[in-house]
């Protein structure tokens, strides 16, 4: 992993938690990931107010989790683009 990912990965992870500790809240904003692209697209049009703070990998969430919506309309597009 390069360095430079690293600091932001380090600044995000800081500045996420410490304003989650502040407003007890955040918006996690989708992403899918297509093969082949440098960046994933964020769905800034699909915002989930989260108020407790979860790691899940994706191949652990089930249909009757919030999350699931986005890998399913993920697997969908993928399925579209053949």
């Amino acid at each position: 992993m390069n360095h430079n990912l690293l600091v932001s990965l380090n600044y995000f992870s800081f500045r996420l938690l410490g304003d989650y500790r502040r407003y007890g809240a955040y918006y996690l904003i989708p992403a899918i990931w297509h093969k082949g692209l440098a960046e994933p697209d964020f769905r800034w049009d699909l915002p989930v107010l989260k108020r407790q703070f979860n790691v899940l990998e994706a191949s652990a969430v089930t249909n009757q989790q919030i999350e699931w919506f986005t890998l399913r309309e993920a697997d969908d597009l993928d399925d579209a683009k053949g």
